[in-house]
């Protein structure tokens, strides 16, 4: 498999393949992770 898929919106800027992103949820940590692929 691939892992975690999440789907969302970018908040702010752009998000490229390979970036790190934070995901933000119902948690109250922020998950930091790397871009492996986008979907539109």
């Amino acid at each position: 498999g691939r892992g975690t898929v999440a789907t969302g919106r970018v908040e702010r800027g752009q998000l490229k393949t390979n970036d790190t992103v934070e995901m933000v949820g119902l948690e109250e940590e922020i998950k930091s992770t790397v871009c492996t692929g986008i979907e539109m």
